[in-house]
Formats: structure tokens, C-alpha cells, sequence
């Protein structure tokens, strides 16, 4: 049996979109707060690299809940294929969003480039 290393430790992809979320946060206040153009410039590639790695969260989130999703009889297929298309729907907003949609969502994607 397959087992990772975070198992039974509370942490999930939940926990971490919800700490990414917070450090990219902190990351927005900082750079909004920085002073010279080079200062400018290497917040700005912090946040974007948390951008980059919280739209990576958010889609193994989504693979994980498409995955947990999935029928187990015909029974379950009519009830949860509403349920995948909705996930599935939000999984391709995020992927055709990308990094730009989590900036947009912070409120800095004018300010980065």
C-alpha cells in the first residue's frame, strides 16, 4: 500500500491551498509595501512564484475531489455526475485562469508582469 509522508498528520490539500493562501496574503502586503525598483521586482517574483504554486494546490484539490467523486455503482453514477461536472467545470476556469486569475484574485495582477 502506497502511503506518503503527511498521512494521518492533519495535513491535506485543504490545509495547504489554506496556507498558501495566507502566505501569498503576507507576500501582496509586502510587496505592496516595497520601496526601490529592484525591491519592486523580487517581490513581485515571490508573489508570482506563490501564485504559481497555490493554482497547483487548488488543481491537485480539484483532481483529488474529481477523483473521490467518481461513481462506485450505477447507482451513485445520476447523483454524483452533477457533482463531477461542477468540480471539472471549476478545474478548467482555474487551469484557463491560471496564474493571472490568482493575482487578479489578490488584486496585484496590474502591478506584476
Amino acid at each position: 500500500m502506497a502511503q506518503w509522508n503527511g498521512q494521518y498528520t492533519g495535513n491535506s490539500h485543504a490545509t495547504k491551498i489554506k496556507d498558501l493562501e495566507e502566505t501569498l496574503t503576507h507576500a501582496v502586503f509586502v510587496f505592496r509595501e516595497a520601496g526601490s525598483a529592484e525591491e519592486i521586482q523580487a517581490k513581485g517574483k515571490s508573489v508570482r512564484k506563490l501564485a504559481e504554486k497555490l493554482l497547483n494546490a487548488r488543481l491537485k484539490f480539484l483532481k483529488a475531489k474529481i477523483y473521490d467523486a467518481e461513481p462506485v455503482s450505477e447507482r451513485d453514477e445520476a447523483k454524483r455526475a452533477v457533482q463531477i461536472e461542477n468540480l471539472r467545470q471549476h478545474e478548467a476556469k482555474a487551469r484557463h485562469d491560471g496564474i493571472n486569475g490568482i493575482l487578479n484574485e489578490f488584486k496585484v495582477a496590474d502591478l506584476i508582469e
